[in-house]
């Protein structure tokens, strides 16, 4: 059973990452029910008290997570795309092999994420730009030195990558259709293959 919840501040105690994730799903849930520039607020503590309501184990990762996204505004669909995939692959997203820790960002998920990188975000951003969906005055903000998305710019950004993850296509090598979100999870399994004796089905898909 599912919960259809929608909150604007949400406060948790510390659980395992992946139930962290889904309870921060229900925190600003229905975007189109808010101002564009309105973001929810998520807080999470630690409970003092005995016995502890989860196992040292099962809270493995969630200060490094809590740590790379603090003060983020974040995108339920983003977090659940690559770094559930990761965890729930069994693999430890703090240990990459093209990308090292020199970031707030987990170095494996910046892995996966290049295999997607193009088909994902850049192709879906070209075609918002040659339809033109985006405004320069209402989706950027001009400094002297740097242009930034505004808030409303960073919410159409958004948008259009979370639609983007709900879009099916065929897998050329496994021969069947999937989301693309099914996709980032599917490439960390095989990922996790790999590395423990199944190699040759990683990273096997191409543009033409």
């Amino acid at each position: 059973m599912s919960l259809d919840l929608d909150v604007d501040l949400l406060v948790t105690e510390e659980c395992p990452v992946t139930s962290l994730v889904q309870r921060m799903g229900r925190c600003n849930r229905d975007r189109n029910a808010r101002p564009l520039a309105e973001s929810g607020t998520v807080l999470v503590y630690n409970p003092d008290r005995h016995p502890a309501p989860n196992a040292d184990d099962d809270l493995k990762g969630v200060d490094e997570f809590l740590a790379a996204t603090a003060g983020k505004e974040l995108s339920q669909t983003l977090l659940e795309a690559v770094l559930r995939a990761v965890l729930a692959s069994g693999l430890e997203p703090a240990l990459g092999f093209f990308h090292t820790p020199r970031s707030a960002a987990y170095p494996l998920v910046l892995d996966l994420l290049e295999l997607f990188r193009t088909t994902v975000w850049d192709m879906p951003l070209v075609g918002s730009l040659n339809r033109g969906q985006w405004q320069p005055d209402a989706d950027f903000v001009a400094t002297k030195t740097k242009v930034w998305l505004s808030e409303a710019g960073r919410t159409k950004a958004i948008g259009l990558f979370e639609d983007r993850l709900q879009e099916g296509w065929k897998h050329p090598v496994l021969d069947y259709s999937l989301s693309y979100a099914r996709s980032i999870e599917l490439e960390a399994r095989l990922l996790e293959k790999e590395w423990t004796g199944e190699p040759g089905l990683f990273a096997r898909s191409r543009l033409r």
